[in-house]
C-alpha cells in the first residue's frame, strides 16, 4: 500500500476516533485490510493515537507532523457562564475540575513490563514463563498457556494454570513434577505477559477499543482513552463485565487524595462506560482549589468546602453568596454567614449553584507608619492611647542629618478624607516637651525630614593646571574650585569657555520641544489655509515649497542633538572674576571646559568656499567674507550672523560693526521669498528658517 494511501487512512481514522461513536472505516478492500493491520498491532495503534492527537508520525522514512486533527477542547458553556460571573466581581475564572490531569501523554500510565508481576495476577492464555529445573534433573524451557489455558511440562504433559494466581503457580508446577522427579527445584519467572481487548465508551475523548496490557487497570486504560470528556462524569465510572456492572468508581477520590483503592482489574471483554456528566457546583474565590466540581446526590456547602481544599486564610466568612437558578425561570442571591462549623452543614447546594468566597478588608487597620529620615521606616502597630514618643523613643532612631525643628505627623479625616498635619520640634519632644508629644490615631503618618544635600560634583576639563572632577562644598563658587585647581594655564582661551549645567539642559530641552510644537502646528494651520484657498498658479507652488523646505527644517532639528545645557558666562582671570556677577555658586552636574586660544574663524553658509580662515586682529566680519569668495546670490546679506565664542549671538548691524574674535563663526543664511498670503506665508517661513539655523550654527560650533 503506497504512502498517500497511508495518510488519508490516518486522516479518516483521526475523525472516526473524534466522533461519538466507533465503527470500522468505509473503503475499498485495501483501506479496509489496512485498518485491520494498523488496529491489530501495538505500532499501529499509537500511530492511529498519534493521528488523533497530532503528534508526528514517522511511516518508513515519510515523516508526517500534522497540527491537531481533532480541534482542541474549548470551555464548555458552564464554564462560561461561571467564569463571566465570577470576572464581574474580580473572582478567578474556573474551569471544571480534574479534566485537565489526563491532558498529560497516557504513556506515563501505562504499566511497565519490567516491574514485577504482583502474586495476585491471574495466568490466562497468552502468558508465557521461563522455567527452571535443578537437582536430579536440570534444565530451562519456556511455556506458553495456549487458548485452552494449559501448558506442557516435560514427562508431566499438560497441566491446567488458567485461573491460577501468580503467586501459586510455582507450588502448583513443583506439585505436577514431583510425581515424577525426586529433590527437584523449580524457578518461575514471566517471560510475556498476554494482552487483552477492553473498551472505552461513553463520554470520553478517544472511546473505542483497546488492546493493552493483562496488568492494566481501569485508570491506566482511562488514562490511555485520553479521559472523560468535559460532558463525561468523573464520580460515576462504571465497570461492566458480561453485561453487569461490577465496579462504580469515582475519580475524585484518586484526584484529590491519590487514592487507587477503587481502580480495577481488567479482563479481556470488559467495558469501561463513562456516563453524562451529573450536577455540578462552582465554588470561586478566596478557597485553596476553586473550580467546578460535580456532585453526588444532595450537597453541603461544607462537602464542597472540603473538596475546594477548604477557605484561604483571607477568606471572609461572615457573608459568602450563592448564586441560583430558582426553576429554569430565574436567579437569585443567597448570603450566608459560615463563620461557625455548624452552619456549613446546614447550607445545602443544588445543581448550577455558584459560591463566591470574598476576601477579607484588605486594608491594616492597626498601624502608623513612619517616612523619611528614620532608620525603621515601614508601618508600627498601633495601640489605643500611643503617643508619638512611643514610637520615636530617641535620636538613635533617626538617621544622621535629621532636621529635628520639623517632623510632621499627616492625619486623615476618617469622614471628611481632609488632611491634616502637625508640626512637630523633635529637639523639644526629646527634651521632654509635653505639647510635642500627641497622641497617635491608626494610619497617621509620620514624617521625619533631612536637611542633608548631596555632594555637588563639577568637572573642570581643558587648561587648567589640574583638570578633574571635585567635590564642591556647600555654596561653594566657580572660581573657588578652578583655584583650587590650580587657576588656567597661560594657553587657556577664557572668552571661548564652555560652562554646562544639567538643570539649564533640562530646561532647555523642555523649551525646544514647545518650540518644535508650535512651529509643527503653525505649519499645519499654514497647509490648512493654503489648501482651502482655491489658489492655484506659480505663486501656489512657490508657497507649497516654502512649506516643504519648514517641514524639511523641522524634521532635521528633531533629529539633531542641540541642546547642551551651555550657560554663556563671561570667565575671566581669577583676581577679577571672583568679583563677577558671573561667579556662580555651583550646582552638581557643572561642566568648565577651558579650550587653548584658537587662531580660526569660520564662516559658513551661502558663501563661495564655506572654511575656516586665519584670524587677524582687528578684522570685522566683512574682512573674513572677502576671504571666502563673498556672499553668493542666494545670500541673505541682511540676515548674517556671528555666533562667538563664548556663545552669544550678534545679528544685523552688529554682525558687521564688530571685531571678529578667534572661535568665532560667521554664518550666511539663504535668502527666502515673501509671500503675501493670508498674513505672509514668506514671514512665517523666513522667521522659521532663520530661527533652525540659528540652532544649527549653535549646534556646529558647540561640536567644535
Amino acid at each position: 500500500m503506497n504512502f498517500r494511501k497511508i495518510l488519508a487512512l490516518v486522516i479518516m481514522v483521526s475523525l472516526l476516533l473524534s466522533s461519538s461513536s466507533f465503527a470500522a472505516p468505509k473503503g475499498d478492500s485495501e483501506t479496509l485490510s489496512a485498518y485491520e493491520s494498523l488496529l491489530s498491532t501495538p505500532q499501529g495503534r499509537e500511530l492511529l493515537r498519534k493521528a488523533n492527537t497530532g503528534q508526528e508520525i514517522t511511516i518508513g522514512n515519510e515523516e508526517i507532523v500534522e497540527t491537531n486533527l481533532v480541534e482542541k477542547q474549548g470551555l464548555t458553556n458552564i464554564e462560561k457562564q461561571f467564569s463571566a460571573v465570577a470576572s464581574l466581581e474580580g473572582l478567578p475564572e474556573i474551569r471544571l475540575f480534574g479534566y485537565d490531569a489526563f491532558k498529560k501523554s497516557a504513556v506515563s500510565f501505562v504499566p511497565d513490563s519490567e516491574s514485577p508481576v504482583p502474586s495476585n495476577y491471574l495466568i490466562g492464555a497468552g502468558d508465557s514463563f521461563n522455567i527452571t529445573l535443578w537437582g536430579i534433573s536440570e534444565g530451562i524451557f519456556k511455556v506458553t498457556v495456549n487458548q485452552e489455558g494449559e501448558i506442557t511440562l516435560p514427562k508431566v504433559g499438560v497441566v491446567s494454570v488458567a485461573g491460577l494466581r501468580y503467586g501459586d503457580l510455582k507450588a502448583h508446577i513443583e506439585e505436577h513434577l514431583g510425581r515424577y522427579y525426586e529433590q527437584i527445584n523449580v524457578n518461575i519467572t514471566m517471560a510475556e505477559i498476554k494482552t487483552i481487548r477492553v473498551y472505552v465508551v461513553g463520554e470520553v475523548e478517544q472511546p473505542g477499543s483497546y488492546t493493552v496490557s493483562s496488568l492494566s487497570t481501569l485508570y491506566s486504560t482511562l488514562f490511555q482513552a485520553g479521559g472523560p470528556s468535559k460532558h463525561g462524569t468523573m464520580r460515576n465510572i462504571k465497570l461492566v463485565r458480561d453485561g453487569k456492572t461490577i465496579a462504580t468508581v469515582d475519580l475524585y477520590k484518586f484526584l484529590l487524595y491519590g487514592d487507587k483503592s477503587h481502580d480495577q482489574e481488567l479482563v479481556s471483554g470488559d467495558t469501561i462506560f463513562v456516563p453524562s456528566r451529573g450536577s455540578v457546583v462552582g465554588i470561586t474565590g478566596n478557597v485553596e482549589r476553586p473550580a467546578i466540581y460535580e456532585i453526588k446526590g444532595k450537597a453541603e456547602f461544607s462537602d464542597i468546602l472540603s473538596i475546594a481544599g477548604g477557605f484561604t486564610p483571607v477568606s471572609y466568612l461572615n457573608r459568602i453568596q450563592i448564586e441560583r437558578i430558582v426553576a429554569h425561570q430565574r436567579k437569585i442571591v443567597v448570603d450566608e454567614n459560615v463563620a461557625s462549623q455548624k452552619a456549613r452543614t446546614k447550607i445545602a447546594l443544588q445543581d448550577m449553584d455558584l459560591v463566591k468566597i470574598y476576601p477579607i478588608f484588605s486594608e491594616i487597620q492597626n498601624v502608623v507608619y513612619v517616612e523619611g529620615n528614620f532608620k525603621q521606616i515601614g508601618p508600627y502597630e498601633w495601640k489605643p492611647g500611643m503617643m508619638l514618643r512611643d514610637i520615636i523613643t530617641s535620636k538613635a532612631l533617626l538617621k544622621p542629618y535629621s532636621y529635628l525643628p520639623k517632623a510632621e505627623v499627616v492625619r486623615l479625616d476618617k469622614e471628611t478624607l481632609a488632611t491634616e498635619v502637625f508640626e512637630i520640634d523633635l529637639e523639644k519632644l526629646f527634651a521632654g516637651d509635653i505639647e510635642q508629644n500627641i497622641a497617635l490615631e491608626f494610619g497617621d503618618r509620620i514624617v521625619v525630614s533631612t536637611d542633608f544635600r548631596p555632594q555637588a560634583k563639577v568637572v573642570l576639563k581643558g587648561e587648567v593646571l589640574l583638570p578633574g572632577t571635585y567635590i564642591a562644598r556647600n555654596d561653594e563658587r566657580l572660581s573657588s574650585v578652578i583655584e583650587r585647581a590650580g587657576g588656567f594655564t597661560k594657553n587657556a582661551y577664557l572668552f571661548g569657555a564652555v560652562f554646562t549645567r544639567t538643570s539649564a539642559r533640562e530646561t532647555q530641552e523642555t523649551a525646544l520641544s514647545r518650540f518644535i510644537v508650535e512651529l509643527e502646528k503653525r505649519i499645519i494651520e499654514q497647509e490648512s489655509r493654503l489648501a482651502a484657498s482655491g489658489m492655484s498658479g506659480e505663486r501656489v507652488v512657490q508657497q507649497q515649497e516654502a512649506l516643504e523646505k519648514s517641514s524639511e527644517l523641522l524634521d532635521k532639528l528633531k533629529a539633531s542633538v542641540l541642546i547642551k545645557g551651555r550657560v554663556i558666562l563671561a570667565l575671566e582671570e581669577l583676581p577679577k572674576f571672583k568679583d563677577s556677577k558671573d561667579n556662580i555658586v555651583l550646582e552638581d552636574g557643572d561642566e568648565l571646559t577651558v579650550p587653548s586660544r584658537p587662531n580660526i574663524v569660520s564662516v559658513l553658509g551661502e558663501v563661495y568656499s564655506p572654511s575656516s580662515v586665519i584670524y587677524q586682529k582687528g578684522k570685522k566680519a566683512s574682512f573674513y567674507l572677502n576671504k571666502v569668495g563673498g556672499i553668493t546670490k542666494n545670500a541673505d546679506n541682511g540676515g548674517v550672523y556671528v555666533v562667538q565664542a563664548d556663545g552669544s549671538v550678534l545679528s544685523g548691524g552688529n554682525a558687521f560693526g564688530n571685531e571678529v574674535k578667534p572661535g568665532d563663526v560667521i554664518f550666511v543664511p539663504q535668502i527666502l521669498e515673501r509671500f503675501d498670503f493670508f498674513g505672509s506665508v514668506g514671514d512665517f517661513t523666513r522667521w522659521f528658517y532663520e530661527a533652525a539655523m540659528a540652532f544649527a550654527v549653535i549646534a556646529t560650533y558647540l561640536k567644535q
